[in-house]
């Protein structure tokens, strides 16, 4: 049973590694336009959470930028999320 879980171990632990490997690799290489498309399928114009990771390469800055150009406030991190979660949006009041 022993040698059974150590053959298991040496299968999955790499699989996983790589699986991680070739999703950042594929993130690296993405475009900008790319990022643009991640960002419209998370905009909503009555507010929105966007996940900055998804929308690579454009920045914290960017997307912040991007919603204030179409009439959005950044809020902060969604509700129920500190650091890394995603960035929360909200109508902007004044415009």
């Amino acid at each position: 049973m022993e040698a059974v879980l150590t053959v298991l171990g040496f299968a999955v632990l790499p699989a996983i590694a790589l699986y991680g490997y070739i999703d950042r690799y594929r993130l690296r290489r993405r475009s900008l336009r790319a990022g643009l498309a991640a960002f419209e399928e998370q905009y909503r114009p009555s507010g929105c959470a966007v996940d900055v990771a998804s929308c690579y390469p454009l920045s914290e800055h960017m997307v912040k930028e991007l919603a204030a150009s179409r009439g959005l406030r950044y809020t902060g991190r969604a509700p129920g999320h500190r650091r890394l979660g995603p960035m929360g949006f909200a109508p902007d009041r004044a415009g």
